[in-house]
């Protein structure tokens, strides 16, 4: 059947319409819906048209010829269902989305729940439970008052239908009396010695689940919890964290180490672990204490030599490999010594050398610099020179040339002369410089000049 569309078919129409209608069929009756439906599903044939869709039938040939307004209406009526269809589907794909959710957070919380409780409380809801019956006695109303607590029986005073199936009479205590007592009986007895307040009959686990409050019913399930977990005999308490075990060594490693705190117990005695003795020997210690403390006084005296001799040996023994290491000591910081002394002139050559070098290199850079000094100022000296050369012969060359503006030569012996004042008529005298073997002889020679006369 195609999902989705109603499970039940309305009046009129039996399965083999519905199923030639949907998956269709060689009648020339439905020929004419069928040719004019189309396919939503990649397999089924969806007819538009039909009574259990809500939608007329499109007519047959021999119907009256349908009008506009109807082919719209019928236009319509196939929208409307096509959406009614779609929104249809939409809201029950939403719904089973939710209760799958709320479906997962249930298995969840389960899960939770079921991690945080203990063995008896996993026992108690997933084990089958077996209905306890109930007594044939019950509460009459002629009991008014409670016998402990002498309170009237009340809406807030009230007393339990029954105490215990084992109980042949009428309760007529109240629930807080009841439930004190039991909690009076759990710190006073053994935890499976709680008994009825008005008979004394043994109450079960039931009975103090039902009628103990929920402080004394946790500790009472603990204890049980302990004595159901202490009857395996590997099993042991520590005795410092309250914190339980199972040793599966047993006797042969009589030592237990508490996996929580690390309290040291005896597995054999089942107290904290006797230091310096065996289980042996702690137990010939309980059964004659002095005696066992004058031999143990004895063993202790040859014990304390033997470790008093043992002990002077070691010291010996000590001794000689402290010398030894001391003079090894001694050696290696002789040897460590002469390698920091070698290192020491190592690097006072070195550095010497660097420092020779440095000088060498300093002297060397000095006289290259002292070199370079030297040719800039010869250099220097002969740009001088030239400069004074050069300032020289323009000096000359301007002499000279006021010489020749100046002076005239002279006739006779075609030197410059110069006329600066007097009459035309000019006589000089040219020294002559010789020497002799005895004396320098200076003589003079008189020139006379005669200025002609500029016509």
């Amino acid at each position: 059947m195609w999902r989705g569309l109603p499970s039940d078919l309305p009046a009129g129409i039996d399965n083999l319409d519905y199923t030639d209608d949907v998956y269709g069929t060689d009648n020339d009756r439905f020929k004419d819906g069928r040719d004019n439906s189309t396919s939503t599903y990649p397999v089924l044939k969806t007819p538009y048209y039909g009574s259990r869709y809500s939608v007329p039938r499109k007519p047959l040939p021999h119907d009256s010829a349908n009008t506009r307004v109807e082919n719209q209406l019928k236009l319509v009526k196939e929208a409307n269902f096509w959406s009614s269809l779609e929104e249809e589907f939409r809201n029950s794909f939403e719904e089973q989305l939710r209760n799958a959710e709320v479906e997962l957070e249930r298995a969840l919380e389960s899960l939770r729940t079921a991690n945080t409780q203990s063995r008896f409380n996993y026992e108690e809801r997933h084990l089958p439970q077996q209905e306890i019956p109930q007594p044939s006695i019950h509460p009459t109303d002629r009991l008014t008052s409670c016998n402990i607590c002498v309170e009237d029986f009340s809406n807030t005073v009230t007393r339990p239908a029954w105490i215990s199936i084992a109980c042949a009479h009428e309760p007529s205590v109240c629930n807080i009396c009841i439930s004190k007592s039991i909690k009076s009986d759990l710190e006073t007895r053994i935890w499976d010695q709680i008994r009825c307040p008005e008979c004394q009959t043994l109450l079960i686990y039931d009975d103090i689940k039902r009628l103990a409050d929920p402080e004394t019913f946790e500790r009472y399930e603990r204890l049980s919890f302990r004595s159901a977990v202490g009857s395996d005999e590997n099993f042991i308490w520590c005795q410092q964290c309250d914190f339980g075990q199972l040793h599966e060594k047993g006797a042969s490693e009589p030592i237990v180490r508490c996996l929580n705190c690390g309290f040291r117990s005896c597995y054999l005695h089942a107290g904290p672990w006797h230091s310096g003795l065996t289980c042996d020997e702690y137990d010939e210690m309980l059964q004659n204490p002095d005696e066992y403390q004058s031999v143990r006084g004895r063993d202790n005296s040859d014990l304390e030599m033997t470790r008093r001799l043992q002990g002077e040996q070691d010291l010996e023994a000590a001794q000689e490999i402290s010398n030894r290491d001391q003079r090894k000591e001694e050696e290696r910081q002789k040897r460590r010594h002469r390698e920091e002394r070698e290192k020491a002139g190592a690097a006072q050559l070195m550095e010497a050398e660097r420092r020779r070098k440095e000088r060498q290199r300093t002297e060397e850079e000095e006289r290259a610099r002292e070199t370079k000094r030297q040719q800039e100022k010869i250099r220097k000296e002969d740009q001088e020179r030239l400069l004074m050369d050069a300032r020289r012969q323009r000096e000359n060359a301007l002499s000279m040339e006021t010489m020749k503006q100046t002076t005239k030569q002279c006739p006779g012996c075609e030197r410059p002369i110069e006329k600066n004042r007097g009459c035309d008529h000019m006589t000089y005298s040219v020294v002559r410089k010789f020497k002799t073997s005895t004396k320098l002889s200076i003589s003079f020679k008189k020139s006379t000049i005669v200025k002609k006369s500029i016509i």
